[in-house]
């Protein structure tokens, strides 16, 4: 399948299932690990904030099959249900929020639109005449279009940007958050300051003979922040930058919580966090419905250090330290073999399992935190909490039958890291 690139194992997939196969094959695969409901991710939660701010004047467009944008507006804005439509075409709905699906909707209980899949489907939308190309032929000429959290390698929309209307060479109508995350070789050692920096000034030529500003993010969860951070500085005009409040968060936290001059200090800190992440464990097992009992899990907490860009394994309920040199500490980059890193790369929940490794660990979820909507803070990155399990991954009370409920255990868990370290 690596040799006929994704479009192409695509088509070969549609070649091999009829349509009504390939529709639920698609269900089955994307929602069977996450539940009937799953949450709404942070570039999501970014986007309901930015539409409740700008009302009418933000149209919503998605290239994705799901409705989580749907999910966000109506969870967490309060919309009324009825009040949010999924489109498949470009008519107007006066006072309806419309979120355009331009490669279909496919969900457990709902599907519209023709489906978007394969390469021959995106060769057949080339005529010029679809309801996509002259909804963006429109969009890109009269307004200004923000793409975040889409792959801007998508054939659509390359194609929509490139027969937009031309431009002068120093004019930028649009803004895209190209996600360096995706390049794994650009974090690689051997490759040389230089050869990144000439790679970066390419990307943002090219995006320039588009008419697009390009924002280089490290990270997804630094493109899902560009959208947080519109949201604040509308919300609150005088709010400090992100880098500045990130750097005084780091200052204060750095002489409470997670201070290390003082040996006895650091010591006492230590077993309390210890203790304190052991009574979490047994929160998370009330919040899925089962016993402390049941099985062994161990909790830990890896905290950011941005200055040095890494994540500090701080504390875990299975041990403590003596010295603060014992604590790990991984750089944020990858690729990587630290699942805390790339959950706090991604911004999302990570699962992994370990039955074949050496490790007693035999699945873990990472789970990355934030500070969110603080008066002072705003919304920041903040850390990862992993949890493990010595039962496999069919077995453990994290991997539940019903994935809805792990949706409990983090409403459990993240609002206690937050406050624990909010400074």
């Amino acid at each position: 399948m690596e040799v006929e690139g994704l479009l192409g194992a695509a088509a070969v997939v549609r070649a091999a299932l009829p349509d009504n196969e390939l529709d639920t094959a698609i269900v089955e695969i994307l929602y069977g690990n996450v539940g009937s409901k799953p949450p709404p991710g942070p570039t999501v939660k970014g986007l309901a904030r930015i539409r409740a701010l700008w009302g009418d004047e933000c149209e919503i467009v998605t290239t994705n099959y799901d409705r989580l944008i749907e999910t966000a507006l109506v969870d967490l804005l309060g919309v009324p249900p009825d009040d949010v439509v999924s489109a498949t075409d470009a008519e107007p709905r006066p006072g309806k929020i419309v979120v355009r699906h331009l490669h279909g909707v496919r969900t457990l209980d709902y599907g519209d639109g023709e489906l978007i899949f394969a390469e021959g489907d995106y060769h057949r939308m080339q005529s010029g005449s679809e309801w996509q190309e002259e909804y963006f032929r429109e969009k890109l000429a009269q307004t200004t279009c923000v793409f975040a959290g889409a792959s801007m390698s998508d054939p659509n929309l390359l194609r929509y940007l490139y027969r937009a209307p031309a431009v002068s060479s120093d004019e930028t109508r649009h803004i895209a958050v190209v996600v360096r995350q995706s390049d794994d070789w650009e974090f690689r050692e051997d490759v040389a300051p230089e050869v990144r920096a000439a790679h970066a000034e390419a990307v943002r030529r090219r995006w320039k003979g588009a008419g697009v500003e390009p924002l280089q993010a490290d990270y997804f969860v630094q493109s899902s922040q560009f959208l947080h951070e519109v949201a604040l500085l509308r919300e609150r005009q005088h709010i400090a930058r992100y880098g500045q409040r990130l750097e005084a968060w780091e200052t204060l936290i750095e002489d409470g919580i997670l201070q290390t001059a003082n040996r006895e200090r650091f010591i006492r800190t230590q077993d309390q966090l210890s203790s304190l992440l052991r009574a979490w464990i047994r929160g998370v097992a009330f919040a899925l419905g089962r016993s402390p009992e049941e099985e062994q899990l161990a909790l830990q907490l890896w905290v950011r250090d941005p200055s040095d860009h890494a994540l500090i394994f701080w504390a875990a309920s299975d041990r403590s330290w003596r010295e603060p040199g014992g604590l790990a500490i991984e750089p944020i980059t990858r690729p990587t073999n630290r699942l805390a890193v790339e959950a706090f790369c991604s911004g999302n929940p990570i699962d992994v399992s370990l039955v074949d490794s050496s490790s007693r660990w035999n699945f873990l979820r990472a789970v990355p935190f934030f500070i969110e909507n603080h008066d002072v803070w705003g919304r920041l990155p903040i850390g990862v909490l992993t949890i493990s399990s010595t039962a496999p991954q069919d077995e453990t009370m994290l991997y539940p039958a019903d994935p809805d409920r792990w949706d409990a255990a983090q409403r459990y868990l993240l609002p206690l890291v937050e406050e624990l370290l909010t400074p």
